[in-house]
């Protein structure tokens, strides 16, 4: 004869099955590797855009920040040359400390004001939706 086994989580109360839905061990094998990836593919998106950041991102360029295509107030400001570049540097270099996970708190939050901030400087050639979707995945 056959016993029957009831179903795992029917007769469970509901406080235990919140708390193993929200609290179970799991292997954190997949956000390890999304913390690994994700900046090394911003990376690789925003190497070619480091060559040409004095014309695409300074005053000595082109700039086409965000607030100009809806006539707003100029709220972000636009950098020289050299600081310009020295600040694609740095946020080239954090995405790779990031990356390897050397002062990462530090380095995400450099990370996501700098992006933002090139994001919104040059809109045309920036703001894609590859970059909200890098940007939204910051979030979680």
């Amino acid at each position: 004869m056959m016993t029957q086994q009831p179903a795992t989580g029917v007769n469970q109360p509901l406080m235990e099955k919140y708390k193993e839905f929200f609290f179970k061990t799991e292997v954190p094998y997949g956000l390890a590797l999304l913390r690994i990836l994700l900046p090394l593919v911003i990376f690789c998106d925003l190497l070619p855009r480091w060559f040409h950041a004095r014309e695409l991102f300074s005053l000595d360029g082109a700039p086409v920040p965000l607030w100009s295509n809806y006539g707003l107030f100029n709220w972000q400001p636009l950098f020289s040359a050299e600081i310009t570049v020295a600040l694609m540097t740095a946020l080239m270099c954090l995405l790779l400390s990031l990356s390897i996970g050397w002062c990462s708190r530090f380095s995400a939050l450099a990370v996501f004001v700098l992006y933002a901030y090139f994001g919104m400087t040059d809109s045309v050639s920036t703001i894609t939706k590859y970059v909200v979707i890098a940007r939204m995945s910051f979030y979680y």
